[in-house]
Formats: C-alpha cells, structure tokens, sequence
C-alpha cells in the first residue's frame, strides 16, 4: 500500500475522493462513494468481493489532520462496471434515484477529465461504459417487468367471485352427503358462495371441516347483500375451487 492524500473531486456539490499512484492508475475511496450516493457501503462491499471483475483493495491515505488511515478503494475500471451495476428501481427516493443516474452517466467522465483530459480517454474504454449503461438500464426494465408479471399473476389466481366448474381433479365423492354438505353446495351453484353461519342444519363443527376439505372450499370474507338491509355487509363466505363439485 502506498501513502498519499486523496483528491477531492467536485460532483453535484459533493466530492469524490481519488488518487493517481506512480503508474498513473486512478483509485476511488468506496465507502465516501456510498454515503454521497445514500447506498449501503456494506452491501456493495460484499457485492464487490464476489464480483469477479472487481478490483477491491486497501489504500493506505493522509488525512487533512496529517494521520495515515486504511481506506477500501476500487481502480478505475471496477469503479465504472459497479456503478453500472446499481439497480436505481430499488431506490425509493425519486432524488437519491437520479444523483445515482448522474453518477452512472457522468461521474468516469469528470475523474476522467481531471486526472487525464478528455483526451487521454480512450474510445474503447467509452464504448464500454455506454455498453454497461445500457446493460442497466435493460435490467431496471426487465425488472419492472417481473413485477409486473408477479402483479398480474396474483390477480389472475385470485378466487373469483362466482361459481367454478370442477376440473379433473374434482375429489371422488361416492354420492352420500348429507343434508349441510347438499345445502353448501346448492349455495355454491346458485349463489356463487355459501355462508357459513346461514347453514340451517346442526352437523358437528368437525363434520363442517371435513366437508369443507371434502370439497376443496376457501374461506374469505366478503361484502354481500343481507335480507333487510340496503347494503352490503362483510360476511365470513366459503367459495369453490377447481376441487368444489357442481352438485
């Protein structure tokens, strides 16, 4: 590890802390890095430790105070790949959202420009981190994607409100019910759900269980209309699945 005093880099009125060593190679302190960006130093040094691309190391720095600290750093090249890698759809706040943008669009350019020139940057390395941009920004896409999906998906499984026809996994049922199980399942038909606490025949609550898993039904409540009031009232119903029979 070399000793040397950071650079304090102006961006979007903070700084980024950065040195050049002997050989002209540029290395960013990670952790100033995080907390100028609102992001976890831990989880992307963890991140970082696993990344195969990345170059992570201890750096050896002199404070303003003239005392020698350790600091974790990345080099140059780590510090545009990570950047392209933070996914800004987890970031919440529109704000912290967009100075995350700013960094991943113009930050390798202002470290660039000031130890090098723009001059000194080369094409390919230009190329590269407009490749790992736009690699980003696919993901960020393809994750509302996913949400979306997962979104509509719940909404397709929801139980519907009215009565399902029985598919090939209807449970055998031999025939005998008896008069709470016919009555259930009359509702079922006609109604589209059946309310428990309507059921006029005394069957032992256990006999309301096994018919219940005997028939593959679901309790949910839900607003339904009740005889002698103008609205709807929330009520404990049992509805059909795929394993309810029609009769």
């Amino acid at each position: 590890m070399t000793s040397t005093t950071l650079t304090e880099i102006p961006f979007h009125n903070q700084t980024i802390l950065a040195q050049q060593d002997t050989t002209g190679k540029v290395h960013v302190a990670l952790k100033p890095l995080c907390e100028n960006m609102g992001i976890s130093y831990g989880s992307q040094y963890n991140r970082l430790q696993k990344a195969k691309w990345a170059t992570v190391f201890m750096m050896k720095t002199v404070g303003a105070d003239g005392k020698s600290r350790d600091m974790t750093a990345i080099d140059r090249r780590t510090f545009s790949m990570w950047l392209a890698t933070i996914d800004t759809a987890r970031v919440k706040n529109e704000d912290a959202k967009n100075l995350i943008v700013a960094y991943q669009c113009e930050a390798a350019d202002v470290l660039d420009a000031y130890f090098f020139g723009d001059a000194q940057r080369s094409s390919a390395d230009k190329e590269t981190m407009l490749m790992l941009t736009e690699a980003n920004t696919a993901l960020v896409a393809a994750n509302e994607a996913l949400r979306e999906t997962v979104r509509v998906l719940a909404d397709v499984n929801k139980t519907p409100e009215g009565p399902r026809k029985p598919s090939d996994a209807t449970v055998v049922d031999d025939g005998s019910r008896t008069p709470a199980e016919r009555w259930y399942l009359q509702q079922i038909n006609e109604r589209g759900y059946a309310v428990p606490k309507d059921c006029p025949f005394d069957d032992e609550p256990v006999a309301h269980k096994r018919m219940i898993a005997k028939f593959g039904l679901v309790s949910k409540t839900k607003r339904i209309p009740r005889e002698g009031s103008d609205h709807k009232k929330v009520e404990r119903v049992l509805l059909p699945t795929d394993l309810t029979p029609e009769r």
